[in-house]
């Protein structure tokens, strides 16, 4: 397999999706624009895992950001 040459590990394409939105969210990108990479309609969507699962506080959510990219 063409990984194996390049000592990437393998990982399945919803896995991929995860780790991207993750380190995006991670480093501050605004949720909508992370909403619309993931193609979620509404952005309760994005919020709501993403909260739960500790990778954004609420209380330093700022929502001015998203302005820019709805």
């Amino acid at each position: 397999m063409f990984f194996s040459y390049l000592s990437i590990e393998y990982k399945t394409l919803y896995a991929t999706r995860h780790s991207f939105a993750s380190v995006m969210v991670e480093n501050n990108v605004p949720l909508t624009y992370v909403q619309k990479q993931l193609g979620h309609k509404r952005l309760s969507t994005t919020m709501d895992y993403y909260i739960k699962n500790g990778l954004i506080n609420e209380n330093k959510y700022n929502p001015i950001l998203d302005v820019i990219y709805e």
